[in-house]
């Protein structure tokens, strides 16, 4: 779940997650097919969560990204969010749905 974004810092565009493992598993969270209004570009984000436990992370974008792109304001984040089994990298996802930010 996003909880809040950065946009003042001058280097960087900075998306603050929350994820919350109610399984008895270990989980990777990811991002994947990412669009910032509408122009690819990859964050590259990833975190793992133990079985109960609870993680805060950011997914970064890059200001020299945004600029290459031609983007000043963020209106509309697009990501697919996959949820995989930490310890079965062969399983299928357990979760794989499209969701739209809009800061």
């Amino acid at each position: 779940m996003i909880e809040w974004a950065d946009s003042e810092d001058a280097s960087a565009y900075t998306v603050y997650v929350y994820a919350e493992n109610k399984t008895d598993r270990n989980l990777l969270y990811a991002w994947d097919l990412v669009s910032v209004n509408g122009f690819m570009i990859d964050p590259f984000w990833a975190v793992s969560v133990s079985a109960g436990k609870k993680a805060c992370s950011e997914v970064t974008f890059y200001r020299s990204d945004l600029e290459a792109n031609g983007i000043t304001d963020i209106s509309q984040i697009e990501f697919r969010l996959l949820v995989s089994d930490y310890d079965d990298w062969e399983a299928d996802y357990l979760l794989e749905e499209t969701y739209t930010y809009n800061p």
